[in-house]
């Protein structure tokens, strides 16, 4: 797909051999700061997740988070996740991902991605379950959770 920029980050070294010969159009990045990632976050259009194996993946939900269009494979949380908000491969159908990303990429709003993880992730959703699983005396964190917010 050279009409369109891709980064790969978290890219060892000694990985870089797997992605050779790397076109123009790839740029591989060493693991970076959570700080630093959250501008390729908002500078991206989508987060893929090609796991072969997977629990709920924090950096898919990020990328979401931030309003990335999500991609990712039939695997552990991937499609919870994901739902109807993005893709989910199945059996590895280049064509059918190359289709979605040339009609999606400027067609989706951002903050309806954003607001889907946050409802479906929700901090106090998540603490109130909690009490209600460990079924024992009110359990209060020393410190206050609240959920991210980007802002677009």
């Amino acid at each position: 797909m050279p009409d369109f920029n891709f980064t790969v980050i978290g890219v060892s070294e000694s990985a870089r051999q797997l992605f050779q010969p790397i076109p123009d159009n790839l740029l591989l990045l060493p693991p970076i700061s959570y700080h630093e990632i959250t501008r390729h976050y908002l500078d991206a259009s989508f987060y893929a997740q090609f796991s072969r194996t997977e629990g709920l993946p924090n950096a898919l939900c990020e990328g979401m988070l931030y309003g990335c269009i999500p991609l990712g494979t039939e695997v552990g949380g991937i499609p919870t996740a994901i739902e109807d908000y993005g893709m989910v491969i199945k059996d590895w159908k280049t064509m059918e991902l190359k289709d979605f990303i040339h009609k999606t990429h400027n067609a989706v709003d951002r903050q309806a991605i954003s607001d889907h993880i946050l409802r479906k992730f929700d901090i106090s959703y998540r603490i109130s379950r909690l009490h209600e699983i460990m079924a024992t005396k009110e359990y209060s964190p020393p410190f206050e959770l609240h959920p991210l917010s980007p802002q677009f």
